[in-house]
């Protein structure tokens, strides 16, 4: 579909409305692949901004919403986190790998080539170097705190942010606490040392109330596993980075 405003669609409808999956051409320049529910934006999906940046993750109501990453191509940075009603409110700031801005490039170029100039990178104050040995337990703790209050919005107004929180794929926040308090208990701690083996991972869901058989636990302990060290353990703040930012769709 094109519309009057030089912008175009094209994908699934229902009811004359962008309804399942499609692509949607902005006349900013901007570029949304991904799902549409009652023509908005809703469900997971991709934004490639008309500047070189670029957002994945879940939306709702035309807002980023739950978890996603927003690259910043020109200044080499991605934040991973939370988003509330479009604004991220708890995650962690990360270099880029070369390896990643090039594969991220390639794939932005085949999906939406870049109609402006990127900003210019600016010359950023130096930051102090983090000296906490677990920040994920920051993290996490924030985590928790915005599933709960997403999960547990009340009325009408609260729908939403109910359905974001379901449809998400994301772990609950009780969820996070269950796997959290297994994690504690099979290493015996919280600290930056405290760890487990691979062998550990399946009793570790077992323990946290998952079901073996759940469609979510197989790709959860794919990823628990990519992230042990070299020396086959999984440390504390590893592992509560794989929970976070663990996402089953």
């Amino acid at each position: 579909m094109y519309y009057w405003t030089n912008e175009s669609y094209h994908g699934d409808f229902s009811q004359n409305k962008r309804h399942g999956y499609g692509r949607m051409e902005y006349r900013s320049g901007d570029v949304y692949h991904g799902q549409f529910f009652k023509d908005r934006k809703q469900g997971m999906g991709t934004q490639y901004y008309a500047n070189g940046d670029c957002f994945v993750g879940f939306w709702m109501n035309d807002k980023r919403e739950g978890l996603g990453t927003m690259y910043w191509m020109s200044r080499g940075k991605k934040y991973e986190g939370e988003w509330r009603t479009d604004t991220p409110c708890t995650g962690s700031m990360i270099a880029m790998s070369t390896e990643e801005e090039a594969q991220l490039a390639q794939q932005r170029q085949a999906a939406a080539p870049v109609t402006k100039d990127a900003p210019q990178s600016i010359t950023e104050a130096s930051m102090p170097k983090l000296k906490l040995k677990t920040p994920n337990k920051i993290v996490f703790a924030e985590a928790v705190g915005v599933r709960r209050e997403r999960f547990t919005a009340e009325g009408t107004a609260g729908k939403p942010k109910r359905t974001a929180q379901r449809e998400s794929g994301t772990l609950d926040d009780s969820t996070l606490q269950r796997m959290k308090h297994a994690f504690v208990a099979l290493a015996g701690g919280d600290g930056p040392q405290d760890a487990i083996r691979p062998s550990k991972m399946s009793d570790l869901c077992v323990l946290a109330g998952m079901d073996p058989a759940g469609t979510e636990v197989p790709p959860l302990l794919r990823e628990l596993n990519a992230h042990t060290r070299r020396n086959a353990l999984l440390y504390f703040d590893d592992f509560l980075d794989v929970i976070i930012n663990f996402r089953s769709i």
